[in-house]
Formats: C-alpha cells, sequence, structure tokens
C-alpha cells in the first residue's frame, strides 16, 4: 500500500505460480538505473532489475522494511 501512493511508480504483483515479488517501474529509468539508486541509499535497497523496472521480494522483507524502501522510492521520484 505504501507504494501505491507515490505519483510516478507503476507499482503491480510481478507473475507467476506464487506471487511474492512486487515489479515496480519509474517512467524514463531504466531497471538497472533504479537498482543503481536504490543501492546507493542510505539504507541501501537491493532488487532484483529487470530491462523495465525492479522486482521486490517481499519474503526477505523485516517488519518495517517497507517504510524504508517506500522513502527511497520517493525519494528518487521526487529527485
Amino acid at each position: 500500500e505504501l507504494l501505491l501512493g507515490i505519483d510516478g511508480l507503476t507499482v503491480t504483483p510481478a507473475t507467476g505460480e506464487r506471487v511474492t515479488q512486487l515489479r515496480v517501474q519509474r517512467a524514463g529509468l531504466s531497471g538497472a538505473d533504479l537498482s543503481v539508486r536504490l543501492q546507493a541509499g542510505d539504507p541501501s535497497v537491493w532488487v532484483d532489475p529487470q530491462e523495465d523496472g525492479v522486482n521486490l521480494g517481499m519474503g526477505t522483507l523485516q517488519d518495517g522494511d517497507e517504510e524504508e524502501i517506500a522513502a527511497a522510492l520517493r525519494k528518487i521520484v521526487q529527485g
């Protein structure tokens, strides 16, 4: 839910039999660029870069990680 409120991001469940990832896309940024920016942040966020976005693995998150990831993505979008 936290990611859905960030203007400029497209967030969809990654496809598969069991959906445990979210696909996050930002117009104008490749998956590699978005991944590099997330990794360079504090805290560093590691994702699975794809051609047109990144996949976030939900199974590896700890309590509170959602807020930190949303804040990192908001910072990237807002420049």
